[in-house]
């Protein structure tokens, strides 16, 4: 019962669309109709402004994080908490309150792997800050250059290859991965209503207009 209880509050927590509710409260835009169509911290980034991006991510990142630290400190194992990693992804992704549109997950996925594996998930955003920036600064202008989510995607692979290489990490860690792994995937193809999300972005490539 207490692993039901803890999941459905998962859950909610991830449905609060707190990028949503930052953009539309500061200047009346509606996330799901500018930019990428996004919910999310990055969007609130680049239409609302760079201090209420940050705010923005700091909510979504503890959205993820806060269930499962109250999760583990009620005693829960890192196996009892897959279903509530899953659930606060899943519920950021398609939040009821916004007809099922939502993030991408990123943020809330930075939140629970913080909780349960802190050192290797910053190990993760600093290589996303890195291939973020290699995007926007390559030059000459080129392929790299229009991978706007290269970063995202060379944080998942040092992510991954640290949590396999390390003997010392446990496979309860290993077992979030692989459960958090589909609902990522689904959005990451599904893009939004208004934009492929990153990964069929950089491996489909785009028509060009004629």
């Amino acid at each position: 019962m207490k692993i039901i209880l803890f999941t459905i509050g998962a859950f909610i927590s991830g449905a609060i669309p707190f990028s949503y509710l930052i953009a539309k409260f500061v200047k009346g835009i509606d996330l799901r109709k500018v930019d990428s169509g996004n919910v999310g911290a990055f969007n609130v980034y680049k239409n609302v402004g760079p201090i209420y991006g940050i705010i923005a991510g700091i909510f979504d990142i503890g959205k993820g994080f806060l269930p499962l630290a109250l999760a583990r400190s009620s005693g829960m194992s890192l196996y009892e908490v897959i279903p509530l990693s899953v659930a606060v992804i899943a519920g950021h992704n398609w939040t009821p309150l916004l007809r099922f549109q939502g993030g991408q997950g990123m943020a809330p996925t930075l939140g629970v792997f913080l909780n349960i594996s802190p050192v290797e998930i910053l190990w993760a955003a600093l290589a996303f800050v890195i291939g973020a920036l290699l995007a926007k600064y390559a030059h000459p202008p080129g392929w790299l250059a229009k991978k706007k989510n290269f970063g995202g995607l060379l944080g998942f692979i040092v992510y991954t290859t640290i949590i396999f290489s390390k003997p010392d990490i446990s496979w309860g860690v290993r077992a979030n991965y692989f459960a958090v792994i589909p609902a990522l995937l689904l959005k990451q193809f599904q893009g939004t209503a208004k934009n492929h999300a990153f990964l069929q972005g950089f491996l489909v490539p785009k028509k060009e207009k004629k």
